[in-house]
């Protein structure tokens, strides 16, 4: 079995219209439970010989069986929240609906004389797919893999994944004699939603998506999609120390370093780690696994030897990456748990240990949402010797940081909970995954800042 249970997008809005969906195809499906009868199918499928025009929304919300149902419905679910995030509620229910019409016409046009009704939401949740793979071609679907005993978890691009899928209904549209599934459905849905989230992505709203002006310098991470202070390009800075006193340290001898990647981008995992066994001796699923949770530590504590080998191994296949000591010099420092945090339009305070402190918003140079364990948080990192944790009041924080930042880079976390979105991957499962997934993201922009003194 390899089937798809889920992905790593994390969204901002409620998906109503997505849970409205799922909600509508349940009900239809146990009105007619166990299947629709013949006279139901005859009056509400779609039959391509003489199809009808009330027939293109009715047939979509039925199915032949719990399968079928359960099939389309997870589909959904995966897919259609985040698409539904980018266009919005009601965008997004009629591109759904359209996108099934669109699947309907081609398959009308595939068999002009067939007799048979044809039901299910398929084609409509291709064109979600479809537009998936445009909006977010690179974000990970995570995989079921399950052969007899054998059961793991894979994550693939959304690019590579859509690509094979898209390719067996192709190969299945002209290898299904019998007629059972509606492949050209499939394929005119998904050729819809590529269509349509194009124009969305590339004409219509291409700053929504990061996509600037060809004038502008776009960050390839995202962590420096939001502007970097100072400069525009970034400064190449290997081997970075910088104390709380501003002192930077380059090419110092230390006992461990770490090898990171300058970008977010989880391709080519399996080649990087495959470099770290060879060259550090990391077992090459220990450094997939770090990766794919801190999006960006290839590895950890390792002697300056190995880390020079590995940087040099992947530049040359074209991946950039940084090396940082992994010592207390590099370390971002343990957060500050606040009691309470005030702001106002021209500064942040928080009282901690019975003292209040207090900096402008031009001073943190990092925002940091995420959530270990169930409990949410946004990390400020207000110098590199200086962090700060606030636990409550978030979604006003985070709403008012998107704002008022003056400069400093946000994750995607921040921007979850300034809307009450879903987590996805910033859910980290232990406190060492967000503990590398921070080492990565405070030497990285500090890396890519103007030398500073703070």
């Amino acid at each position: 079995m390899f089937l798809p249970i889920g992905d790593e997008n994390p969204r901002e809005k409620t998906p109503y219209v997505t849970w409205g969906l799922i909600a509508i195809n349940v009900a239809v499906f146990l009105l007619n439970f166990p299947e629709p009868s013949r006279t139901v199918l005859t009056h509400y499928g779609l039959i391509p010989a003489n199809p009808r025009p009330e027939d293109f929304l009715t047939s979509m919300f039925m199915h032949a069986g719990f399968m079928h149902l359960i099939g389309n419905m997870l589909f959904l679910w995966i897919f259609g929240d985040n698409v539904e995030d980018r266009l919005g509620h009601v965008p997004f229910l009629v591109f759904y609906l359209a996108a099934g019409a669109a699947a309907d016409v081609l398959h009308i046009a595939s068999d002009l004389r067939s007799e048979i009704p044809t039901i299910g939401a398929s084609g409509a949740i291709s064109g979600v797919v479809g537009a998936y793979v445009v909006m977010f071609p690179k974000h990970n679907i995570k995989m079921l893999l399950w052969i007899w005993i054998y059961v793991d978890i894979l994550r693939i691009q959304a690019v590579w994944w859509a690509g094979v899928w898209f390719a067996m209904q192709l190969l299945y549209s002209f290898l299904d004699k019998d007629g059972g599934v509606a492949y050209f459905a499939h394929i005119g849905g998904f050729v819809a939603g590529l269509g349509v989230a194009g124009v969305w992505k590339y004409m219509l709203f291409p700053r929504a998506f990061g996509l600037h002006g060809a004038d502008e310098r776009v960050p390839g991470d995202l962590l420096a999609a939001s502007r970097q202070r100072g400069r525009s390009t970034s400064v190449r800075r290997p081997l970075v120390t910088v104390d709380t006193s501003g002192i930077e340290f380059v090419d110092e001898r230390h006992s461990q370093y770490a090898v990171l990647r300058m970008s977010d981008c989880l391709e080519y995992v399996r080649s990087i780690a495959t470099v770290v066994e060879r060259h550090a001796g990391v077992p090459a699923r220990r450094t997939a696994e770090r990766l794919y949770a801190s999006r960006g530590v290839i590895a950890r504590g390792i002697p300056r030897a190995p880390a020079e080998h590995i940087e040099q191994t992947l530049r040359r296949a074209g991946i950039d990456t940084l090396i940082v000591p992994d010592d207390r010099s590099a370390w971002p420092p343990v957060p500050l748990a606040a009691t309470a945090v005030a702001w106002n339009e021209r500064e942040i305070e928080w009282t901690q240990g019975g003292e209040r402190s207090r900096v402008p918003w031009s001073t943190p140079f990092l925002f940091l949402g995420a959530a270990v364990g169930g409990r949410p948080f946004v990390d400020i990192f207000v110098k590199p010797g200086l962090t700060l944790r606030a636990s409550t009041d978030l979604r006003a924080l985070a709403s008012d940081a998107l704002r008022l930042r003056s400069g400093a880079v946000l994750n995607e976390g921040v921007g979850v909970l300034a809307a009450g979105g879903r987590w996805g991957w910033l859910a980290f499962r232990e406190a060492s995954d967000y503990d590398d997934y921070a080492f990565w993201a405070c030497n990285v922009v500090l890396s890519r800042l103007p030398v500073r003194r703070f």
